[in-house]
């Protein structure tokens, strides 16, 4: 296979995905994001690749960012956001922390590819 071949299948899909971004929901996730006091995020395996990834760059633009299940990671409170990352939206481990951080007073913002599952209800 040609590199040029590969680079532009995996463009073509990330445009696609991206075409079908609704514009309001990325904009409050946004918002959210700049106005919480700390960002924590979650994502098991690829997506928490994804999660790692965001949370560094968040870190980079000068704002508190935690992952959680660090060793160093506090406990989420009000003010702060869930940034729960989620494929399917139904990662058992995924919806607790939401559930949890919801619980505490928190924001859940869900990354995910429907916002009909349980991670997309606990959305805020």
């Amino acid at each position: 296979m040609d590199i040029r071949e590969v680079a532009g299948a995996i463009m073509r899909e990330v445009s696609s995905v991206v075409a079908e971004i609704d514009r309001g929901q990325a904009g409050a996730f946004i918002e959210g994001v700049l106005a919480a006091k700390r960002v924590f995020v979650f994502g098991e395996g690829r997506s928490g690749l994804v999660a790692r990834a965001f949370a560094m760059r968040i870190m980079q633009m000068g704002l508190e960012a935690h992952v959680v299940g660090e060793t160093t990671t506090p406990a989420i409170s009000s003010g702060d956001i869930f940034v729960a990352v989620s494929g399917s939206g139904s990662t058992a481990s995924t919806v607790l922390f939401a559930e949890n951080a919801k619980a505490a007073g928190g924001r859940v913002a869900a990354v995910t590819a429907s916002a009909r599952t349980r991670l997309g209800e606990l959305a805020d």
